[in-house]
């Protein structure tokens, strides 16, 4: 199903959405910008930009073991990457997860962002802490 970004965030808050740990397969042409299980995707929900479900990315974690195929519930988006396609990406928090370390998450948002700027020089990337 589509659904715009403020009906998104709208959702999470209300604890309503799973995301699901995804393999970049690197044959396929998808990129992995230096995070090889960091990446994921949300359930059922699309983003029209390029029709397929909303892109998040899991940063900050030190002790968080992610597993291709893995599922969790969430309710809290720590920051947006948005970018000029409209191919925004959203970081979750993992809710009852310990481990997260605001400086390892700065580094980590930091590193995507530059390695994603070399891969698509004429993508335009703006992030936006929320919390």
């Amino acid at each position: 199903m589509l659904i715009t970004l403020p009906k998104l965030l709208k959702k999470i808050k209300q604890n309503n959405v799973t995301i699901e740990i995804e393999k970049r397969r690197l044959s396929k042409g998808w990129y992995d910008y230096g995070f090889k299980k960091n990446h994921g995707f949300i359930v059922g929900n699309k983003n029209s930009s390029d029709n397929k479900e909303w892109d998040v990315l899991i940063f900050g974690y030190k002790n968080l073991n992610l597993y291709y195929g893995q599922r969790y519930k969430i309710n809290k988006i720590l920051g947006i990457i948005f970018l000029s396609d409209g191919n925004h990406k959203l970081i979750p928090t993992i809710p009852y997860k310990r481990g997260f370390d605001k400086n390892l998450y700065k580094k980590q948002v930091n590193k995507f962002i530059r390695n994603y700027k070399k891969r698509w020089p004429t993508i335009d990337i703006i992030y936006y802490e929320i919390s």
